[in-house]
């Protein structure tokens, strides 16, 4: 079917100062003439390259501002994966197909579509310029995505055990500390120390760290590490990365709803 002209109403898009072309994009766009979102040799739309795209079409000095009262400035989710619609009738069809692997994966396309890496949070009216200047994304093969979601969920489970292995070793070298200091401070324990209690809670911190270093070679072992992109940005770590650094990411990749694409200015 032939594409057909879209027209978003002015008011929903940023204002007209905010484009270095305005002419170009604001009014009807043929979907033909509009921007191709990049992808990746499995045929995965490249998040960060394509919403890098369209913030090109604005001007790099306009102060994106946040007011509650104007819809265009409210934050929402965008997913790069659209129309919900289209993604809802493909697993129907797959769920009623006489291939196996379709029928059994036929869930695996809605959550790729939701996958939080795929999501990104940003300005309304940023959103709805995505929208009207971008081209829908084609549908990926299923094979890459099936891959895609378990590699996604072996990536949770296994960064999963690091954080909890890591958050295990800073309590345990806390303990270590806090029994150091008591025997430092009090003066009826022998000279020696408290050798006994002190090698309980070393042999117990040294336990939890050799599970620690196994859950890291688990993590670094999975394919596909989307996990870590709480924050838009690809984080790395490995042996040498500090375990509050890994707390800390842990902490948000818990609450990780979405990439956050919102303006820093």
């Amino acid at each position: 079917m032939e594409g057909r002209a879209v027209v978003y109403n002015p008011d929903s898009m940023p204002p007209r100062e905010a484009w270095k072309n305005p002419t170009d994009w604001l009014g009807a766009i043929h979907p033909d003439k509009r921007i191709v979102l990049p992808t990746d040799d499995r045929g995965f739309v490249q998040v960060e390259n394509a919403f890098d795209r369209v913030m090109d079409l604005f001007h790099d000095n306009y102060k994106w501002e946040f007011i509650p009262d104007d819809f265009r400035t409210i934050p929402d989710f965008h997913h790069f994966y659209y129309y919900e619609k289209e993604w809802e009738m493909w697993a129907t069809r797959l769920a009623m197909s006489d291939d196996k692997f379709e029928s059994k994966n036929a869930n695996a396309v809605i959550d790729f579509r939701n996958n939080p890496s795929n999501i990104g949070w940003m300005l309304r009216g940023i959103h709805n310029a995505l929208h009207h200047t971008t081209q829908k994304p084609e549908m990926p093969s299923l094979e890459p995505i099936v891959d895609f979601n378990t590699n996604f969920s072996l990536a949770s489970i296994a960064f999963g055990k690091v954080f909890d292995t890591a958050t295990g070793a800073i309590k345990s070298s806390e303990q270590i500390k806090s029994r150091r200091r008591t025997v430092k401070n009090n003066p009826d324990i022998a000279p020696e120390g408290d050798p006994t209690g002190s090698a309980i809670l070393g042999d117990k911190y040294d336990r939890k760290y050799k599970y620690l270093q196994k859950s890291l070679r688990e993590f670094l072992g999975v394919d596909n590490k989307e996990i870590l992109l709480p924050d838009g940005e690809a984080f790395a770590i490995d042996h040498t990365t500090p375990l509050e650094t890994i707390i800390e990411l842990g902490k948000k990749i818990k609450n990780f709803g979405g990439v956050d694409f919102r303006p820093r200015n």
